[in-house]
């Protein structure tokens, strides 16, 4: 006899999160097609960026993995007034939507212009992008955030810069570190006509080493600027077993061709160690109460001073100094009760562990 099994495949269709796209061109008002210009979903309600993504060199876009809601575009590049569109709402109903942007040329009214040599906005290198910020009229007026976020990839969230596909880029000013200055505040306060250029540079060479892995923003200042003076202040105070406190100060200051750094920093950084230690021995009790507390003093100083001698050459000096103090005493008082009733007998041992260094 013979057992026929029927077995039954039910198809199941589960609900999954729909996902939405925008696609467009950028063209500016000459129906010639811009490229690399950022182009930036925000949602309507608390004008929120949603995502950010550069035009291809036909001017195209395409934004995917939006989820529905109500969004407008804003397109925004050097040399150009910024360009927002009308709402749109993405839902169910419709799940892409294809928009063509036009973006008006900056103008501005000059008295006398006298061209000298035309030199390209953008010029795409084998290792970076170079953004020529002094030869754009946008440059004129406006901080230098207001110019970062119209270079191509850049992106301004929660009024912190950031860089599409990476949220926390390296960022120097004249290939030197900006990791002792409030760089985000900086960005808000220094005139965008103090800036030469901006290097975009993905894939640092090995003169940027030192900076990071990730992708650089360089930075290039105008030499034959008043820059100011910047700097940064800061201080700490906590407590474990025993208080420790630090505080330092570092500040920039250029003017012309010169430029002066200079800094000083001090920790104390105190805890304590202690060991307890109970045995007995042949009947005889050995307590012992040992107690090492550690006061290290840390102390860092340094100036320098550049001299722009060109675009290209710098001459300077500097000078640094750090050093330690950490007074360490290791005190250890052992007990010992003797098995025979013996008076008990108190060792004490003292032993220097000071250790200095500058």
């Amino acid at each position: 006899m013979k057992t026929i099994y029927f077995v039954f495949l039910l198809c199941c269709t589960f609900p999954l999160s729909a996902q939405y796209s925008i696609s467009g061109i950028l063209k500016n008002d000459q129906s010639e097609i811009v490229e690399f210009a950022n182009i930036v979903l925000y949602e309507v309600e608390g004008d929120k960026l949603v995502k950010g993504v550069i035009t291809d060199a036909d001017g195209s876009f395409k934004i995917e993995k939006v989820k529905s809601g109500n969004f407008y575009l804003k397109a925004m590049m050097l040399g150009y007034t910024d360009f927002q569109s009308e709402a749109f709402i993405l839902d169910e109903n419709k799940t892409s939507h294809t928009i063509n942007l036009v973006i008006t040329s900056e103008a501005q009214t000059l008295d006398a212009v006298e061209v000298v040599a035309k030199v390209p906005l953008l010029e795409q290198r084998a290792d970076r992008m170079v953004v020529n910020v002094a030869k754009s009229l946008t440059s004129v007026s406006g901080s230098l955030m207001e110019i970062m976020k119209k270079v191509p990839g850049m992106l301004v969230v929660n009024g912190r810069l950031s860089m599409a596909g990476n949220s926390n880029p390296t960022i120097l000013i004249d290939g030197r570190t900006t990791q002792y200055l409030d760089i985000q505040s900086m960005l808000r306060e220094m005139p965008g006509d103090n800036i030469e250029r901006i290097e975009v540079i993905h894939q640092p060479g090995a003169e940027f080493e030192a900076a990071g892995n990730g992708p650089i923003i360089n930075i290039i200042l105008k030499k034959n600027k008043l820059y100011g003076t910047n700097g940064s202040l800061q201080a700490g105070i906590g407590k474990a077993n025993r208080w420790r406190y630090n505080g330092g100060v570092n500040l920039n200051v250029r003017q012309g061709k010169l430029n002066f750094t200079g800094g000083a920093g001090y920790s104390y950084n105190a805890y304590e160690e202690g060991l307890l230690v109970d045995r007995v021995q042949n009947g005889n009790r050995f307590i012992s109460d040992n107690q090492t507390p550690f006061d290290p003093k840390t102390y860092r100083a340094n100036v320098g001073l550049d001299y722009y001698l060109t675009k290209k050459h710098t001459i300077g000096v500097g000078f640094r100094t750090t050093g330690s103090n950490n007074d360490r005493i290791n005190t250890n008082l052992t007990e010992i009760e003797y098995a025979d009733g013996s008076p008990s007998t108190l060792l004490a041992t003292d032993n220097d562990l000071t250790r200095n260094w500058d």
